[in-house]
C-alpha cells in the first residue's frame, strides 16, 4: 500500500482522511460488440465511481478478445489510465493457466487494489486484495442451460477459487448471496450485497393513451414521439404486443411463453395481440425455434433480436404487458426497467426476481404454463388491475439507482484498501 496522503480538514471536530490508492479494474466487458449484461452493469458503475472518485487512481486495463477491435469508451479524467494489450484472449488465458504469465497485476499497473466486475481469468493467482462482484452461480445450479463448451469454460476459470480468494465480495441480490455461501461456503460477512440500477434513460415520462377497447387491453398512443415512431419502425412492432426482452436462451423460458400465449390466443379477448420476443441469441436455443414453429399463433410471434440500448425505454414504453418468467436470474434488471417505463410486469417467483419484484407485479410458478397463461388474460382484462400493477411499479423501481449502487460499490472497494 502506498503512503497515506493527507488531503482533508478538519470540520466539526473531526478529522476527514483520504487516502489515495491505485485501483485497477477489468473493463473487458465494455469492449462487448453487443454489450451483455455484464457490461451494462461494470459501464453504469464504473462512470458514476469515476465521476464520484477524483482522489484514487483508476487503471481500466482489458486485452483484446475479439477479432473486432472494438474501443472501450473514454473516460475523460485525470486520475484515469486506460491499459490495454494486444493478447487474444484464448492465448491470455492459456498463458495464464499453464505458465501464470504474464501477472495480472503488472499488466493492470501494479495496484494496491483490484476490482473484477465478473468473474472471468484462468489460474487467478494475484498477489493484492481485490473485490469481485458475483453476478449468479447459473453455471453451478443449472448446468444443463450451458453447452459442453461453456461448462468447460467456467470449470477452467476456477470460479470457487476467484471467490474463495477475494477479499470483499458484491452480490447483486440475495438469492446470489444465499448460493455463495451453499454452494462456495463463502462466510456471511464476507459479502456485500449491492443492488444493481436502472438508467435514468427509462424514467422519461411516455406519452401514453389507455382506453377500453372490445379486447379489453390498454391502447398506447404515440403521438408526436419521433423517438417512439422511429422504434416502432426500426422493429415493425404492431400497436398491441406482449413483450418479453432477454437473451434466447433455456433459462429465460422463453418455451413457457410461447406455450402460455398460444393459450391465450385462443380466447375472444386477444384478437389482435401479438408477442414480440426481444434479445440477441444465446446457447442452446434450438429447442426454442422448434417450439415456436409448433406454435398454433404463430403468425403472431415475432423474434426481433437484439435491440439497441438506446431502443430499450421507448420498446417496453410500446409494450402492453412485459412478461419474464425465467427459471433463474441473479437479479433480474429487465423487469425492473419495463417498470420505470410505465409497463405492468408478470415474472416469475423463483430465484432473485420475487426480491426484485416484491409486490410490483403478478409473481407465477415458471414451470406452470396454464398459471402464466391465465396471469397474461387477467393482466390484460383488467385494466384497473394493470394500472395498479404500472403505479406500484413506478415505485418499486425508485429503490434500485445506478447512484446508490456505485456509491455503495466503491465504500466497499475504500473500505477493502483501508485494510492492507
Amino acid at each position: 500500500m502506498r503512503r497515506p496522503v493527507f488531503v482533508g480538514y478538519i470540520k466539526l471536530s473531526y478529522l476527514k482522511i483520504f487516502v489515495k490508492m491505485r485501483i485497477a479494474i477489468d473493463i473487458r466487458s465494455l469492449l462487448e460488440p453487443c454489450m451483455s449484461g455484464i457490461g451494462e452493469y461494470s459501464y453504469n458503475v464504473l462512470k458514476r465511481i469515476l465521476e464520484a472518485d477524483k482522489e484514487n487512481q483508476f487503471n481500466l486495463f482489458y486485452n483484446i478478445r475479439h477479432s473486432v477491435k472494438t474501443k472501450p469508451p473514454k473516460f475523460d479524467y485525470p486520475n484515469v489510465k486506460t491499459l490495454g494489450y494486444q493478447y487474444p484472449n484464448r492465448w491470455l488465458n492459456l498463458s495464464l493457466r499453464y505458465f501464470g504469465r504474464p501477472r495480472l497485476e503488472k499488466l493492470s499497473g501494479d495496484p494496491d487494489l483490484m476490482w473484477f466486475p465478473n468473474f472471468g481469468f484462468m489460474n487467478f493467482n494475484i498477489k493484492v486484495p481485490y473485490v469481485l462482484t458475483v453476478h449468479d452461480l447459473s453455471f453451478e445450479r443449472y448446468p444443463e442451460f450451458f453447452t459442453p463448451a461453456h461448462r468447460l469454460w467456467h470449470k477452467l476459470i476456477d470460479c470457487r477459487r476467484m471467490a474463495r480468494g477475494a477479499a470483499k465480495i458484491i452480490a447483486v441480490s440475495e438469492n446470489t448471496k444465499n448460493d455463495l455461501i451453499e454452494l462456495y461456503g463463502i462466510s456471511n460477512d464476507k459479502i456485500d450485497v449491492i443492488y444493481e440500477g436502472v438508467g435514468e434513460e427509462y424514467f422519461k415520462e411516455t406519452e401514453k393513451l389507455s382506453h377500453s377497447t372490445n379486447s379489453g387491453q390498454e391502447n398506447k398512443e404515440i403521438k408526436d414521439d419521433a423517438n417512439m415512431r422511429k422504434v416502432v419502425g426500426k422493429y415493425d412492432l404492431p400497436e398491441e404486443f406482449i413483450l418479453f426482452l432477454g437473451t434466447i436462451e433455456p433459462r429465460k423460458n422463453i418455451e413457457a411463453i410461447i406455450r402460455a400465449f398460444d393459450k391465450v390466443c385462443n380466447t375472444p379477448q386477444a384478437p389482435s395481440l401479438k408477442l414480440i420476443l426481444a434479445g440477441g441469441k444465446g446457447w442452446n436455443n434450438e429447442q426454442i425455434y422448434d417450439i415456436y414453429k409448433q406454435a398454433k399463433h404463430r403468425d403472431k410471434i415475432k423474434f426481433i433480436g437484439y435491440v439497441d440500448k438506446e431502443d430499450k425505454p421507448a420498446l417496453y414504453s410500446l409494450a402492453s404487458l412485459f412478461v419474464f418468467p425465467s427459471i433463474y436470474e441473479g437479479f433480474g434488471l429487465p423487469p425492473l426497467e419495463a417498470m420505470a417505463c410505465g409497463t405492468a410486469v408478470i415474472a416469475s417467483n423463483a430465484s432473485s426476481l420475487p426480491e426484485v419484484v416484491e409486490d410490483a407485479g403478478l409473481l407465477v410458478d415458471p414451470y406452470n404454463v396454464n398459471e402464466l397463461a391465465e396471469a397474461m388474460r387477467v393482466m390484460l382484462g383488467d385494466d384497473k388491475l394493470r394500472q395498479d400493477f404500472i403505479e406500484k411499479g413506478r415505485e418499486q423501481v425508485k429503490k434500485f439507482l445506478w447512484r446508490s449502487c456505485a456509491d455503495r460499490t466503491l465504500e466497499v472497494i475504500n473500505r477493502v484498501g483501508g485494510l492492507f
